[in-house]
């Protein structure tokens, strides 16, 4: 199968890997015109700190989309970022900042922000005056709200104290307490008021003297009260403004909850303790469940990063390996001339670079034990190469020279010396770690109802919680009131709701990373569960893609004379083209001195048209399978069936039209296992079927070895008009390619695997990047799709059912019935249900391997 574009035949590899479809590389935001006409629309990347649940992003992502000038923007609570496309005539960047401080929340320009943004800003311009020029150590831009540095403005005693206490303030909030001390710090803390307030009667347990005074015990637990608010304070600031400016999330839930409980206990202890003195029995201090409260919180919050941390340690792992520094020869003259086997460390010069200063064509030195630094071909004569980051598998790969390295993989064994073949920015690893961030930072359709539901979710509850505290005001007392209102509160959980799809979505995507797939979007992942129809290209997918020369026929002696004389000929028109086919020809023709390609243009996918200069003489010739010569020469070629061959049709154009001057038979063989998936895949219910350009005898004999459906010499118009009429019949199907042939049929599909190999990682044209080595790896895919969608739906339940069945509880509906929880149990079940939704997702990362749909 071959291309339907025309080019100079130098061209003919960089036209091939050309978008021809429109699917956007992010969804939402990301379908934006980076090179769009009018210079005013730009693109704001910001790192988000403070977000702690769903509601957060969504209150940030209302409050900026209702601004004037902003067009769109998205917060995303896994990255912990977001992105803002805007106007910046109407709003400028200061604008968008202020608004979201305004929330709460600290806002920081992203170091990867969007080159297109940057290159289109002018000295006046908002974003280029936003920049801080202040720059930290590690090149990142500092945070807009960050102080001068002290240095620069020191003019008096005075403003140097000020400046000392703003380094321990800092010392001590940043370096000292970090959230893990933060956090242990509170837990004991409040095992501590506990103590004094409680257990130490209820245990029999004795008390320091002075503690036996109730006042004075009162005023302890005030004071670690007080200690434990002040660890938790962003609690209370994020909550409190984030009420205030109308957009309440679930830090206000907290804050008022607490801060109920709080100043009722400091009303009772200044009331009976200082004003009236009345006995310990008329106090009704709170103050050990405000600490337990704001604890478990703090301890929720804390498991559930630790979770997203676990779930992108491979991720993690895969930005480790870009190694910025590489070793470039600086005498490639001296490898040119001599064999890399005898290539010695004396005879070449090194000199450390940057990765980004490398040009194509350069000659690099890879050490063992070191990552490749740079996508490139080995000039060695072999090398032992770990590619377990790309393809999931364990053991090395040993290479040939002229083999692919892909960027991120390691030198196992000896000093290598490789070519370089694309730019750092366009290395397989950087396409990877881009891939892991659009997933991350896109939504699935299931999500939108989360998110409509948890931007009215906060308000209700407080509703609820009010009302609540109104009828016990009245039909009870004081007391009753406050326990109700601050159990609702603290029994409502939108972090269950909103967790529900981003964990999921992150735990599957490690998942689906450590095998070697890597998703375009969060969409994609979900598609995968209502797929019922997978289409299968034939070579390079169910076959092994290395191809290799079976045998020469000629025909045609006056015109071509021997065999090596047909296949020189052939070898040099393919010499431009990156298909498989193509590569086995020139591979073949490798000991030849090839002809001059004048001009090559590719047909309909099927073949090429080419004028090679042969004895001072241009001369013009068809190559490709038999529909192509008839169509393209009017030459009707009888084939006869072979089984796994194919064969390549040559034609020269005479002055009386196209003379046929031999074939060329390559051989291809199955994949090893490509029965056992298929077997799988129909045993399991989906419809499988090969759609291939080949001739019906090739396609029929793959897919008799395989047991299914096939449709042979088909144009990629006609796969893409086969998917859209099997679409009308209600199928959703998926489409397994090379990722870079057939193009128009790929984007017709709900959901497109591209099986990457080199430099055919092809972004633009697929859903799903798969760098497994084995077939099996679909199975998983699909069983991964559907297990993830089946969480979601199990998070999503859980979480209704969670709130549908505490908040009632919690507003005291069922107290005639003895049942009553206290805020302290509500703040309890409030983490946990948090916990229990992410601990759901986390099933999806210890997925055993495939066995069964």
């Amino acid at each position: 199968m071959r291309f339907s574009t025309d080019s100079h035949h130098n061209n003919i590899q960089q036209n091939r890997l050309a978008p021809v479809h429109n699917k956007p590389l992010y969804i939402k935001t990301q379908n934006h015109n980076v090179e769009a006409e009018d210079s005013a629309i730009q693109l704001l990347r910001l790192q988000i700190k403070g977000m702690s649940c769903a509601s957060c992003s969504a209150s940030i992502e209302r409050a900026l989309r209702k601004q004037q000038g902003i067009l769109e923007a998205n917060i995303f609570i896994l990255t912990h970022s977001g992105i803002v496309k805007f106007n910046s005539l109407q709003c400028s960047v200061q604008h968008i900042m202020e608004s979201i401080k305004q929330l709460g929340f600290e806002a920081i320009i992203d170091s990867d922000i969007n080159s297109s943004t940057l290159s289109n800003q002018a000295h006046n311009s908002p974003l280029a005056s936003a920049i801080p020029t202040n720059i930290t150590q590690n090149g990142n831009p500092a945070s807009l709200h960050s102080s001068p540095n002290p240095s620069v403005l020191l003019t008096d005693s005075s403003t140097q104290n000020i400046s000392l206490f703003n380094k321990i303030h800092c010392f001590i909030e940043n370096r000292l307490l970090t959230n893990k001390r933060r956090l242990l710090l509170s837990l004991i803390l409040s095992a501590a008021i506990l103590y004094i307030s409680m257990l130490h009667e209820m245990l029999h347990l004795p008390l320091p003297a002075w503690l036996y005074n109730n006042f004075y015990n009162g005023m302890a637990q005030l004071i670690i009260t007080l200690i434990v608010m002040h660890l938790g304070r962003t609690f209370y600031f994020r909550g409190i403004r984030a009420l205030i400016s109308l957009r309440p999330n679930m830090d206000s839930l907290i804050s008022i909850g607490s801060l109920a409980g709080f100043f009722y206990s400091l009303y009772s202890l200044l009331q009976f303790g200082v004003i009236t003195q009345e006995h310990l029995a008329n106090w009704h201090l709170y103050f050990e469940s405000v600490c337990v409260i704001l604890s478990f919180v703090m301890l929720g919050k804390y498991i559930e990063e630790n979770a997203k941390s676990l779930a992108t340690q491979n991720a993690t792992k895969l930005l480790e390996r870009n190694t910025k520094f590489a070793q470039k020869i600086l005498n490639p003259e001296i490898v040119d001339s001599m064999q890399a086997s005898t290539a010695s460390n004396q005879a070449i010069q090194i000199q450390e670079v940057l990765v980004d200063t490398l040009q194509i064509g350069d000659y690099i030195q890879i050490l063992p034990q070191s990552f490749i630094p740079i996508d490139s071909l080995l000039y060695s004569p072999n090398a032992s190469i770990d590619e377990s980051m790309l393809s999931g598998e364990s053991l090395p790969v040993n290479k040939e020279k002229d083999s692919l390295l892909f960027a991120g993989t390691l030198n196992t064994d000896t000093m290598i010396i490789a070519r370089v073949t694309q730019l750092a920015k366009d290395s397989t690893i950087n396409k990877m770690q881009m891939l892991i961030k659009q997933t991350y930072e896109s939504k699935m359709r299931i999500a939108l109802l989360a998110d409509r539901i948890s931007a009215f979710f906060v308000p209700i509850v407080i509703i609820l919680a009010i009302l609540s505290g109104i009828f016990w005001f009245f039909y009870a007392d004081t007391q009753t009131a406050l326990l109700y209102f601050s159990s609702t509160l603290l029994i409502s959980c939108p972090c269950a709701l909103g967790l529900a799809t981003p964990m999921a979505t992150l735990f599957a995507n490690a998942r689906a990373n450590k095998k070697g797939v890597f998703f375009k979007s969060s969409q994609s992942l979900e598609n995968l569960s209502k797929i019922d129809y997978i289409i299968f290209d034939k070579t390079g997918t169910l076959t092994d893609g290395n191809l290799q020369l079976h045998s020469i026929n000629l025909i045609d002696t006056q015109s071509c004379h021997t065999k090596e004389e047909l296949l020189k000929i052939c070898a040099s028109i393919e010499t431009g083209s990156n298909h498989l086919i193509a590569k086995a020809i020139v591979q073949a023709g490798k000991g030849f001195e090839l002809y001059k390609n004048k001009r090559t243009t590719i047909l309909a996918n099927a073949g090429l048209e080419s004028t090679l200069e042969i004895d001072s003489k241009q001369r013009h010739f068809v190559i490709g399978n038999a529909k192509i010569l008839k169509e393209k020469a009017n030459i009707t070629i009888m084939e006869k069936s072979q089984e796994n061959l194919l064969t390549i049709h040559l034609a020269e154009k005479k002055q009386d039209g196209y003379q046929l001057l031999g074939n060329l038979v390559l051989q291809e063989t199955l994949k090893q296992d490509a029965k056992e998936t298929i077997d799988k895949l129909t045993k399991a219910g989906f419809v499988c079927e090969i759609l291939s350009g080949d001739t019906a005898s090739n396609v029929a004999s793959i897919a008799n070895l395989l047991g299914i459906k096939h449709c042979a010499e088909c144009l990629p118009e006609d796969k893409m008009r086969y998917i859209h009429s099997l679409q009308n019949e209600g199928h959703k199907i998926m489409m397994v390619g090379d990722g870079i042939n057939d193009a128009i049929a790929i984007a017709k599909a709900d959901v497109s695997v591209a099986m990457a190999s080199g430099h055919e990682v092809s972004i633009e044209y697929s859903d799903i990047i798969y760098f497994h080595k084995h077939l099996l790896g679909l199975v998983e895919i699909l069983q991964l799709g559907k297990a993830t969608l089946n969480n979601i739906t199990q998070n999503l339940g859980f979480a209704f059912l969670y709130n549908s069945i505490c908040i009632p509880i919690a507003m005291g509906i069922f107290s005639g019935f003895g049942i009553i929880l206290n805020p302290m149990i509500a703040s309890i079940a409030m983490s946990l249900s948090s916990i229990s939704v992410v601990g759901n997702a986390s099933r999806l990362y210890a997925m055993q391997k495939a066995q069964a749909l």
